[in-house]
């Protein structure tokens, strides 16, 4: 009688042991996904413009993704927006308007999914007005999974501060 007990003991700690090791393994992937912006290249100092992109670093399958980009329109002015490289297929709120308070809103859909480090979403060239700090920040962004379900990869909000120096403290 003794036996039985062992063995259902060991059984009840085994099932137990599973489920917490499975609940941990699946919330691993929970915030799989990342929205960033990230500089490419220099202040050019002929015209003062540099580009920096906004990128989906993922190792999930994200099929929709939105989000909101700021910055002050006291330091910089947007010269164009690129969705030429952008690994969004169908765009349900295009990242084309800036308003008055400088922030560009975007929402799209990636067909079949998109798993990788770099997917550019949308590529951005700002002018500098300002010497000093420039900050671009990407706010209320999202991704869901490429799921069936349309399960929340990422909900944060995400700043990037740029130096920018006079063309004399440049040389």
């Amino acid at each position: 009688m003794n036996l039985d007990i062992k063995k259902t003991n060991n059984h009840k700690y085994l099932s137990s042991i599973f489920t917490i090791v499975f609940f941990f393994l699946c919330t691993y992937h929970v915030n799989a996904a990342a929205l960033e912006i990230l500089p490419i290249d220099k202040i050019s100092i002929n015209d003062g413009t540099f580009t920096v992109k906004v990128i989906l670093d993922t190792n999930s399958s994200v099929n929709a993704i939105s989000g909101e980009i700021k910055f002050l329109n006291e330091d910089l002015s947007l010269v164009s927006i690129s969705r030429d490289n952008s690994i969004v297929s169908l765009w349900i709120e295009e990242p084309t308007d800036v308003n008055e308070n400088g922030s560009i809103s975007f929402a799209g859909v990636i067909l079949g999914g998109y798993t990788g480090k770099t997917g550019e979403i949308v590529s951005l060239v700002f002018k500098y007005k300002n010497t000093g700090e420039a900050r671009i920040g990407l706010s209320n962004g999202s991704t869901l999974a490429n799921d069936g379900y349309g399960t929340e990869l990422y909900e944060e909000n995400i700043y990037n501060d740029f130096k920018i120096l006079s063309i004399d403290k440049m040389m």
